[in-house]
Formats: structure tokens, sequence, C-alpha cells
């Protein structure tokens, strides 16, 4: 297994005991923010792996890479010191190794082109960080549409269980992600 999905396997480790915790206790306010904690960074553990997986592959100063990225993303001409792309939204770090011409390109690709969750945790979070009505609005629908669950607080939706797999939402989402780390080199 690479050092990088080691890494992450070894937090979801501990979120997992905090996921346990939020779901017997009787402290409601305890409750979600433990889940809410655990969204937020399950969210940003998978931004920062999926940048360390392209990075890794890419072999060359992190300096270099975002300089890269920053000069030939897109068409905006001049992006800030401090730009670099949302590397949980699997597309943009898929894009990202291919304007780098990483050796593992295909591996990447068909890794992390494979996961399906990363939105939904996306969107999950915002709801919780952001509290605005578009953002609940966009978690709302995507309950609804993706696991039938219906007005449902966004910290306590990776309690429920996934009507397609038996699982619970939490534990679909972090397997998903544990295993497209794990194929990505």
């Amino acid at each position: 297994m690479n050092r990088v999905a080691r890494r992450f396997i070894q937090v979801i480790e501990r979120l997992d005991g905090l996921v346990r915790e939020a779901s017997t206790t009787e402290d409601e306010r305890r409750r979600e923010i433990l889940l809410s904690y655990v969204i937020v960074k399950l969210h940003d553990q998978w931004n920062v792996r999926s940048r360390q997986i392209v990075m890794e592959s890419y072999g060359g100063s992190e300096k270099r890479m975002r300089d890269y990225l920053r000069r030939n993303w897109g068409t905006k001409p001049q992006r800030s010191r401090d730009w670099e792309p949302s590397w949980h939204v699997p597309r943009n770090a898929m894009t990202a190794a291919e304007l780098l011409s990483v050796p593992d390109l295909l591996q990447i690709q068909s890794a992390i082109g494979a996961v399906t969750y990363a939105d939904d945790i996306s969107w999950t979070r915002n709801a919780i960080v952001h509290n605005s009505p578009a953002a609940f609005s966009r978690y709302e629908r995507m309950a609804l549409e993706k696991y039938l669950v219906r007005d449902i607080m966004p910290y306590r939706l990776p309690l429920e269980t996934n009507a397609v797999t038996g699982n619970s939402i939490y534990e679909d989402w972090c397997d998903e992600l544990k295993t497209a780390l794990q194929l990505a080199l």
C-alpha cells in the first residue's frame, strides 16, 4: 500500500472512533460537534491526499508544480500566487495530473476517476460550514436523490444507512476514498 493511502487510513481510523462515540452519545450537541468535525476532516483529508497522489507521481518540487498549474490551468491569464486547484474534486486532480504529464496518469485517472462520493462529502461539508440557503438546498437535494433521506441535518447524514449498500453512509464514503488512494499509485 502506498504511503498516501496509509496516512489517509490512519486518519480514518481516528475518525471512526469519533463516529462510534457520536453514535452512542445521548448529548445531541456533542453528537453534532463530533460528526461535523468528522465530515470537515474527511473532506479536508481527501483534498490533501488527492494532491499528494499527483505530487508523488509528478516527482518535482511542490513550488514548481504549483507554478506550472497556475500558468497552465484554463484560460484565466493570471492566477494569484496562492492559487491551487480544488483537489477534492476528482476531475481537478485528474486534470492537474494530465497537465503535469505525470508518469502514473492512467492509474491516477482510473482510481480517482472512480470516486462518486466526493461531491456528497463536499455538499454535506458546505451545508455545515457555510450554513447558507444555497449550500443547504444543494445538500438536501443530494441527500434525497442519492440516499433517499429527507429532512435530516447534515451532521447526521453519515450515520444513516445507505439503502443501496446497507452500510452507513460514512462507511461507504470512507471505503471508496481509501480504495481510490490505494489504487492510485
